[in-house]
């Protein structure tokens, strides 16, 4: 080997040397961070949970599985861009219906579903074993709006998000109580130059927190930080209450991230028009099927529970779940364009 070509090795690992360095580093500060915030999460945790039981499940969680998982999915995705959601065992016949409902959409590869306990993981890697599904356990298993415990589980999740989005994962965040009539990937990917990208709440232009395209800039982490700490803030106050304490309105993720995106003047964001994103109040008013194009997505919000939403669901063909777990692929077909 000559002269140059023992120089060339050198730079080509040296080189390498720096992009691991780099890649490890990256990962390490997320994991870090979550950690940090883990820990402050414990001081909120609900006040029938020992200190004990808060440290196994710090333990029992595997945060770098997750990102590893998210950053798998990213890479592989044609896309490029991983939809995240998370659920607990009580919203499984809502999930899969949302899977059955998406199953002909060629979406499930880029999907990543964090189930929040072990009956929901068995049960979606049994029954959905090519849908990427992770635990990240915890401790609030009643999730009602706006009750303490609603909080404490939409701060794990910002925290889980924040996290992914420090190791460069583009994230969609959208939840399943919803129904898709066409994958919303195509349009998604023309909007890659916004930081943030979000659906309307009806009645005002500010952001809903149920749909989100997220870029990893700097601008979006910087954001979710600021979530992040306004939770925290929030819920120190309520230190001491029980899961099923309901709190004041007004003071959830999603207010503080609409209050946050406006007062950043560096942030690039935008809201999409109800013809391509609806939400609950859709179900309120009269629709002429025959000559009224569908949004791409309708979420089944402004209804409270598991049961309402179903009932209602099922009331206008947006069920698309058998009651033996199998898909009902006529009404898929009749429902959704590909």
């Amino acid at each position: 080997m000559n002269t140059n070509q023992k120089l060339c090795v050198a730079v080509i690992g040296l080189s390498v040397g720096v992009l691991m360095s780099n890649f490890l580093l990256q990962k390490q500060n997320a994991l870090n961070f979550l950690k940090n915030n883990i820990k402050k999460l414990a001081y909120t945790t609900r006040k029938t949970a020992s200190e004990s039981t808060v440290n196994k499940e710090m333990q029992q969680n595997k945060p770098a599985m997750l990102i590893d998982q998210a950053k798998m999915i990213c890479h592989k995705a044609k896309t490029g861009i991983v939809a995240v959601t998370m659920v607990n065992e009580a919203y499984l016949e809502m999930t899969y219906s949302w899977l059955c409902n998406t199953v002909n959409m060629n979406v499930h590869e880029q999907v990543l579903i964090i189930a929040t306990d072990e009956k929901a993981l068995k049960k979606l890697r049994r029954d959905w074993p090519n849908v990427t599904s992770v635990m990240y356990s915890l401790s609030t298993t009643k999730v009602e709006y706006m009750e303490a415990g609603y909080i404490r589980y939409m701060l794990t999740r910002t925290m889980l998000l924040l996290s992914m989005l420090k190791n460069n994962v583009t994230i969609l965040l959208f939840e399943v109580d919803a129904v898709w009539f066409s994958s919303p990937f195509p349009l998604l990917q023309s909007l890659s130059k916004y930081d943030i990208v979000g659906a309307k709440i009806s009645g005002n232009n500010r952001i809903a927190g149920g749909f989100l395209l997220l870029q990893p800039t700097n601008a979006t982490q910087v954001v979710f930080t600021k979530v992040i700490d306004k939770l925290n803030a929030f819920l120190e106050t309520y230190s001491n209450v029980t899961d099923d304490k309901k709190l004041p309105d007004g003071s959830n993720d999603q207010t503080y991230l609409h209050e946050i995106i406006v007062s950043q003047h560096n942030l690039k964001y935008k809201l999409l028009d109800f013809n391509i994103i609806e939400d609950g109040l859709w179900y309120l008013r009269s629709h002429n099927y025959s000559t009224e194009t569908r949004p791409l997505v309708l979420n089944n919000n402004y209804v409270i529970g598991n049961e309402v939403k179903i009932a209602r669901a099922k009331k206008f063909g947006h069920w698309f779940l058998n009651s033996n777990n199998s898909c009902d692929l006529e009404n898929v077909r009749k429902m959704t364009r590909n």
